[in-house]
């Protein structure tokens, strides 16, 4: 058996490649594609803005992070549809248009989708359904975007694993909260467990929890 992680990773980077040319004009960036496990069980994916960050410096005096923006899927509906899963990574790219277009298309901490992610979404091959609690979320595929996914040369195979639900233990530290740490140099962007020290590769300086 290959790396199954690897696997279904490297089709996922396919498909980006091919939805970022069909439906953004190829202008969406290279990011990072991550099989990660939601704890809750509910969310499909997420995007994460500059969660990766290049450990390179060319100036001590001025560092310059490059980062790089993450689009997670979540391995426990893998038993849904391949054309659901990749619903799920176009619903994703919208959230990363808008980031780098500038388009507020998220409150309440990014849980409620608002009217304008609906519009963006709606452009490009998704249909888009108002939930109570997460607003203009609830995401279908249009006949349209299902006809362009059946045609790209996709290897099911590598969808044939999905993380077992119940394998739900999980140590202290995963279980504790999480925030954001910011380099107040660079801004370099990482997340970590409340409370822990977390120094920047870059600069070499503690880096400040946003909350």
């Amino acid at each position: 058996m290959n790396n199954v992680i690897a696997d279904i990773t490297k089709e996922l980077q396919g498909v980006y490649s091919k939805l970022n040319e069909r439906y953004y004009d190829g202008k969406l960036p290279e990011i990072v594609i991550s099989i990660q496990s939601s704890h809750k069980n509910k969310a499909y994916g997420w995007f994460w803005k500059n969660e990766w960050f290049k450990l390179q410096v060319k100036d001590v005096d001025n560092p310059v992070c490059e980062t790089i923006h993450e689009i997670n899927i979540c391995p426990e509906h893998f038993t849904r549809s391949i054309e659901e899963t990749i619903g799920t990574l176009n619903h994703e790219m919208v959230h990363l248009y808008c980031e780098i277009n500038g388009i507020k298309d998220t409150s309440n901490n990014n849980v409620y989708h608002n009217k304008r992610f609906k519009q963006e979404a709606e452009k490009r091959g998704l249909i888009i359904e108002h939930a109570k609690t997460i607003g203009w979320s609830k995401t279908s595929l249009t006949a349209e975007l299902r006809d362009f996914v059946g045609g790209l040369d996709i290897d099911k195979s590598a969808f044939e694993f999905c993380r077992n639900k119940a394998s739900k233990a999980r140590s202290a530290a995963d279980k504790a909260p999480t925030t954001t740490y910011k380099c107040p140099n660079c801004e370099s962007v990482v997340r970590g467990n409340v409370g822990i020290k977390v120094i920047c590769g870059n600069c070499n300086v503690e880096m400040v929890s946003k909350k």
